[in-house]
């Protein structure tokens, strides 16, 4: 019981601490994926391509994060695609 009782714990922390770095971090990668796309258009895949990812996939973690900003900040979030965002992220295997 105790073992079960200190893994959950631990994984709390770590969940914490993830939302403290989307917090911390997620604001200013999001601005700067927009700066980067409005001076030299989307990206391609083949330019993601030595990270393992595609720029759908790449999408899907800039709306992710544009939508717990929004959360954040008390305004609406898009949740129309949430799951399809959400699970898509699960999956990607990068290796950054």
């Amino acid at each position: 019981m105790a073992d079960e009782r200190l893994k959950t714990a631990a994984s709390l922390i770590r969940c914490g601490q993830s939302l403290v770095m989307a917090l911390d971090d997620g604001p200013d990668r999001w601005q700067e994926y927009w700066d980067q796309r409005n001076a030299g258009g989307n990206y391609t895949d083949e330019e993601l391509a030595p990270l393992g990812i595609t720029n759908a996939q790449l999408i899907q973690a800039v709306t992710l994060i544009e939508n717990f900003n929004k959360f954040m900040a008390g305004t609406q979030p898009n949740n129309d695609v949430y799951r399809v965002v959400v699970n898509g992220l699960r999956h990607v295997g990068a290796q950054i």
